[in-house]
């Protein structure tokens, strides 16, 4: 009898660990910001963190089908609140609708977060956590 199921018996454990543990098409980032303009100004430097689902960046199976919405989780020092991230050629980020406020990072790290409310713009680096 011929069987067509996987056999992983000769795949070492940890090969499979990191196969299938974390999510599979992901970006989780990391960053450390200081503020540049802003009447909330200070001289600490604030951290960022959000991760971006890729799978939420994958068409519709049915053209027909409403779009989806995206989201991710930002912490900002020690605020968290929801996002609608991007993705644009190396270019990726988030739009805060409920702050008015926007952050791109770039593809060499280089990160900024501006607030139109605000008028806060803070300037930073971005590392990939995975």
């Amino acid at each position: 009898m011929i069987s067509i199921a996987p056999t992983y018996a000769s795949v070492p454990a940890a090969v499979l660990a990191t196969t299938f543990a974390g999510p599979a098409f992901g970006d989780s980032l990391l960053c450390t910001l200081q503020c540049q303009t802003g009447s909330e100004c200070s001289d600490e430097t604030v951290e960022l963190a959000f991760d971006i689902d890729r799978n939420q960046f994958v068409s519709a199976v049915d053209p027909n089908e409403p779009p989806y919405r995206k989201v991710t989780t930002v912490k900002m020092g020690q605020e968290t609140f929801e996002a609608e991230p991007f993705l644009v050629k190396d270019t990726r980020g988030f739009w805060a609708e409920n702050l008015n406020a926007i952050f791109v990072v770039n593809a060499d790290g280089s990160a900024t977060f501006s607030n139109s409310t605000t008028g806060q713009t803070l300037t930073g680096l971005c590392e990939d956590q995975q």
